[in-house]
């Protein structure tokens, strides 16, 4: 599988009143400068504005740690190096895309923007799933 033409692209969701990026192969626009851990750019990142409060998160950090693993329909991304801030026992984010092979959606190799994801999110350990 070759994954090359979304080297950049990046996705945005919104779910559970935070914001999800997905930068592939690369860095979000989305940075974090006010992160403890100073983990303050990545590939996948949460975010949460309110007049409150805002919270910010690095999900995944683009590098050599990245685990592949190819099945029929899917290809697996996996991560264990995202920020431990306001995780538990100081532990960082792990993050997962999986990419699957979806007859129902129809996007041209042209026009990979309109491609979606879903998140899960349980206790500092993130799934995203794209379409």
């Amino acid at each position: 599988k070759d994954f090359s033409p979304l080297k950049g692209l990046q996705l945005s969701t919104k779910a559970n009143g935070y914001t999800y990026t997905l930068n592939m192969c690369g860095v979000s626009s989305q940075k974090c400068p006010d992160d403890p851990d100073e983990v303050t750019e990545g590939m996948a990142t949460q975010t949460q504005q309110s007049v409150v409060s805002s919270r910010c998160y690095i999900l995944s950090q683009w590098d050599s740690t990245a685990v592949w693993k190819n099945s029929k329909d899917k290809v697996t991304l996996e991560f264990g190096n995202g920020s431990p801030a306001d995780c538990p026992e100081g532990l960082p984010r792990t993050f997962t895309a999986t990419f699957t092979c979806d007859p129902n959606v129809h996007i041209t190799k042209d026009d990979y923007s309109k491609a979606t994801f879903t998140v899960k999110n349980n206790l500092c350990q993130y799934d995203y799933t794209v379409r």
